[in-house]
Order: structure tokens, then sequence, then C-alpha cells
């Protein structure tokens, strides 16, 4: 999507929800896609970089906009990360589809691209009568670097 379009999208959806674009709301789904790499964050990495450039910018307006924005298609859920499980967000505004490999230890994402694993979904889904639209796949492990800090222990048992 180019620039003003993720606004434009917010805009109209909130519209039809009866509800307005307060600037608040504005800030948020700019800073949500201003990084065209769709960058993951987490609502308290989101709160914390807009409380740095919008001073009065309050934490409950952003926790209120995240499932609009969720509603709107314009982010949507990748992961649940870190001992407090806070869920992980990426917006959608440019990105190819992708799916997500975790570390279940230090939580690193890496993202990768098989287009074979979309065809087979893809073809599962309309095996049962569904046009596949969109799907969201989140591998767990304990990652290359983990295994080697954890040579001398059991990993499975981890």
């Amino acid at each position: 999507m180019l620039n003003g379009e993720p606004t434009a999208k917010f805009q109209a959806f909130l519209t039809r929800q009866g509800l307005r674009m307060t600037d608040e709301r504005r800030r948020v789904v700019e800073e949500v896609c201003a990084n065209p790499d769709g960058t993951h964050f987490t609502v308290s990495e989101l709160v914390n970089r807009l409380q740095s450039k919008y001073s009065a910018m309050g934490r409950a307006t952003v926790y209120r906009t995240i499932p609009l924005l969720l509603d709107a298609g314009l982010i949507f859920e990748v992961a649940v990360r870190g001992r407090n499980e806070e869920q992980v967000y990426e917006n959608t505004t440019s990105r190819r589809h992708h799916d997500h490999l975790t570390c279940e230890m230090c939580q690193e994402v890496v993202e990768f691209e098989n287009e074979s694993l979309h065809d087979l979904l893809a073809g599962e889904a309309s095996r049962h009568g569904y046009r596949l639209r969109r799907h969201t796949l989140d591998l767990r492990g304990i990652c290359a670097s983990c295994r080697e800090r954890m040579a001398d222990q059991d990993v499975d048992a981890w």
C-alpha cells in the first residue's frame, strides 16, 4: 500500500463502524504502518514508540485501537512472545505472505516464504470447500544458537 492508503482504509473502516478517526487513532495507524518491512511489535512496544513521539498518547487508546486495526485488516497476530506471553503483531500493508519460525527460548522470529507450502494449504482448504484467503503458520522450536548454548543439557526435555 502507498503511504496514505492504510490511513484511508482505516478511516473507511471506522466510518462503516460508526466510529470517528481521532488524532490518536490516526497516529496509531501511521506508526503501525510506518515501517514497510512489517516489523513485528507488541502493544507495549507500540505504546513506548508512540509515547516517545507524543507524550500525551494514552496506553488505553493504543490497546483499544489494536482490535480495530485487526478487524480492518491492517495488522494480524503473528505469535506470542516472552515470559509474559505478549501477543506479537505485524502490519499487512506492503508484505508478501510469509510464515514464522519462533525460538521458544530466546524468542527470535525467523520469517520464511514457501510457495509449495502455501499451495499445499490452499489445496487442503479447497478439498474442504474453502477458498484460502490467508493463513498463519508459526512453527515453534529451539534455534541453533540456543541449542549450542544448551549443548550439555537435553534440549528435547526442556
